[in-house]
This record gives structure tokens, sequence and C-alpha cells, in this order.
């Protein structure tokens, strides 16, 4: 009865031992959606898309009415010698004199050359021109958490390369140790394959640091603690890629955001140029207010005198002359457009080199892989064979240990090249738009 107790408090335990990993596992499509929830560079862009809204209103685009009230006092004391021309003289000292006005002054302008509109189109577009920096910089770190992603799956993958070397170095140390007792090797060989054996533990500590920096930095890609622990999935599935190079450069002119950006910046430009065109035209204000005026004097021709009423009517402003400053504005306008169409060209270029790139590396790996996996079938025969001669007698432990670093680096060479077929792949659909 204890037994049975003992062998079903054991398969509980592997079971919560395996929930608890199954929990632990971090998936690319997981990493993905936590990057853009938590991503610093995305929460600061998404910030800016609410202070452009913000800034997107009808009274900061001048569409609006302005009221202001003003009051004000003032006191004073003077000394006050007058003469009059009919001989009369007024001698006054210390006399006080008290003012006070207040109003209400309301300005709405009627026309000013549809500066106005075009501000509130320009601001619309300045919103959406933010919503587009939001989406690249989306984007980026999209094509970031893929990157580090892959990078860990790759490490996580020769860690265990490296974990197996350990294990057939452990089996060799023992068999040699077994024959140095018996008599039939020198303690070189002994020696030798411990001296191996800690190689390959060595390998193996360097390559768990290299993992535990690659899971700092994906960490820190989806904006969360730097020490948060979890293992990456060992299947990934990547997006769909185009198989020609035409196909994926079509689809970056249509689907690139850093063309919809630029045109953006680009309608922006045009929308500021009209504004500066409306400043030559006059600006016609409606104003209207209410004023109320009390002085009250101890010398002087009024003691007392009190106004108050409204007042409506219009304004006119008509720029003739600024120093040519606008005609400088315009110039310098029209500048920045042809800066901007350069840039498009540019950004085309970088595309179009980007893709070539990637693309060439894409089918140059496909063809290192078929490679590395003959590598690696060669390499496992000749390590086997290597295995029954050793206990033959046929060979030396040190034509082992040849086959064996033979087997683990061409089973190294073929994850690198799955890697960067990987990679290659991520950045053809991150330069077509498509990531």
């Amino acid at each position: 009865m204890r037994f049975r107790y003992c062998v079903l408090y054991v398969i509980a335990l592997a079971c919560l031992q395996g929930q608890a990993r199954a929990q632990n596992t971090l998936t690319l499509q997981e990493a993905l959606q936590i990057a853009s929830q938590n991503n610093i560079q995305i929460r600061l862009a998404q910030n800016s898309i609410s202070l452009a809204q913000s800034n997107n209103t009808r009274g900061n685009a001048g569409q609006l009415p302005t009221v202001n009230m003003t009051a004000g006092q003032d006191n004073s004391i003077n000394n006050v010698r007058q003469q009059f021309l009919s001989g009369a003289t007024n001698d006054r000292t210390g006399a006080r004199n008290s003012t006070m006005q207040a109003g209400v002054e309301a300005a709405w302008t009627l026309w000013d050359g549809k500066r106005m509109f075009i501000a509130r189109n320009r601001l619309q577009e300045t919103v959406r021109n933010q919503q587009l920096l939001t989406e690249m910089q989306k984007q980026q770190t999209t094509y970031q958490v893929y990157r580090a992603y892959l990078l860990l799956v790759q490490q996580k993958q020769l860690y265990k390369l490296y974990e197996q070397a350990v294990e057939l170095s452990s089996k060799r140390l023992k068999v040699a140790q077994d024959k140095w007792e018996a008599g039939k090797v020198a303690k070189t060989e002994v020696l030798r394959a411990q001296v191996d054996l800690n190689a390959d533990k060595s390998q193996v500590l360097r390559q768990k640091t290299a993992i535990q920096e690659g899971k700092i930095a994906l960490n820190l890609l989806l904006g969360r603690q730097a020490e948060t622990d979890f293992e990456p999935s060992e299947t990934v599935a990547l997006p769909p890629t185009a198989l020609t190079l035409a196909s994926l450069q079509q689809e970056a002119e249509s689907k690139n955001i850093a063309f919809q950006q630029l045109q953006a910046v680009q309608t922006i430009n045009e929308l500021q140029r009209k504004e500066l065109e409306g400043e030559k035209q006059p600006q016609i204000d409606l104003r209207a207010g209410y004023n109320y005026n009390r002085q009250q004097s101890q010398a002087g021709f009024l003691l007392r005198s009190q106004s108050y009423g409204g007042h409506i009517g219009f304004s006119l402003l008509y720029p003739l002359f600024n120093g040519y400053d606008l005609r400088r504005r315009i110039q310098n306008n029209r500048i920045t457009n042809d800066g901007l169409k350069i840039e498009r060209e540019q950004i085309s270029q970088n595309i179009n080199q980007n893709l070539a790139r990637a693309y060439t590396r894409y089918q140059n790996n496909q063809e290192l892989l078929a490679l590395e996996d003959e590598n690696v079938k060669v390499a496992e025969q000749n390590f086997a064979l290597a295995q029954d001669q050793i206990l033959l007698g046929l060979t030396t432990s040190l034509e082992l240990r040849t086959a064996q670093q033979n087997l683990t680096q061409a089973l190294t060479r073929r994850t690198t090249a799955q890697y960067e077929i990987w990679l290659t792949e991520v950045d053809l659909l991150f330069w077509a738009g498509k990531l």
C-alpha cells in the first residue's frame, strides 16, 4: 500500500512539473501580443497620437471666436495748482484720483484667405501622420521581437546539442576509465577524455549565459522585468512569404508604411504652403464688446465721470509689405517639398536594395541547409562507425573525439543555417510591409 502511494506521488509531481513548464512557455504570438501592449517605444508613439488628437480642434485652427475680459483700477494722489482764464484758481494738496475700467471683447475671424480651413485639414493630417509613425514603430518592434525570439530558439537548440556532446564525452570517459583499470590503455587516454569532457561542459556554460542574455534582451522589448523567466517554444510558424523578388517589391510599393508616412508628410507640407499663400489675402474680423469706465477726482474739471455700453463692428487687416519674409517662407516650403521627393526615391532604393539582399541570402541559405543536412548524415555515420571501432580496438580515442567534434559542428551549422533562413524570411516580410 505504501509503495502504491509513493508511485502516485511521483506521478502527480511529474504532472505538476510538466504543467509548470507548459505555463512558463512563451510562444512567438504571445511575445508579439505582449510587445504591442507593453513596449516602451510603442507606448510613447501612442502618447504622441493622443497629443496630435488633442491639438486637432476647430479652436486651434482659428475657426472659433475669441472672448477676452479686461479690468483694471488705478488710484493716485496729486498736488494740483490750476489757474483758469476767468482768474479763478484751484489749489489742492493731496488730491485723490480714482479710475476704474472693465470690458468684454469678442473677435471672430470671418475671412482669412481660407487659412483656418486649411489649418484644420493640416491638423487632421498630422493625426494621420502620427498614427502611421506609430504603425511604423509597431512594425519595427515586431521585427525586433521576431529576431530576438528566433535567436533565442537557436540558442536553445545549440544548448541541447552541446548537452548531447557532454553526454557523449561522459560515456567516452567511462569507457577510457574501464579500459585503464583493465590495463588496456595508458592513463593519458583517461586524462585526454577528461580534458575533452571539461571543454564540452565549458561550452554548455557559455551557451547557458548566451541564453540568459537573450531572454533579458527579449524581456526588454516586451516591456517586462529583465529577470522574468520563460522558455521559448520549439516550434516557430512564420507568415507565408512570396516566392519572387518582383512580387515582394510590388507589395512593398503598396504596403510599406514608410511610403504612406512620407506621403502624409508631403500632404502636410502642401497644406502649409497653402496657409502661407493665404497670408496674402486680407483678414476680416467681426468684433463686439461691452465697456464700463468710471473716474473720480478731487481736483480737475470733472469730479465724477461714468460711461458704459456696447459696441460692434468690423476690422480689416491687409498685409502690404513684410520685408519679403512671406516670400522666403514659401520658397523654403518648396525646397522642403523637393527634399521630400528625393527622400521618397531614397526610401524606394533602400527597400529594393534590402529586399534584393535578403532574397539572395534566402535562396543561398536554402541551398546551404540542404548541404548541411547531407553533412549531418555523413557525420552521424562517421561517428557511429568510430564508436564501433573504438570498442573493437580498431581506432584511437583521438579519432573518436574528432568524429564527435565533426558531428557537433555539422549539427551546429545546420541549426545556424535554419536560423539564418528564418531571419531572411523575417527581413523579406519586414521590407515588403507584410510583417
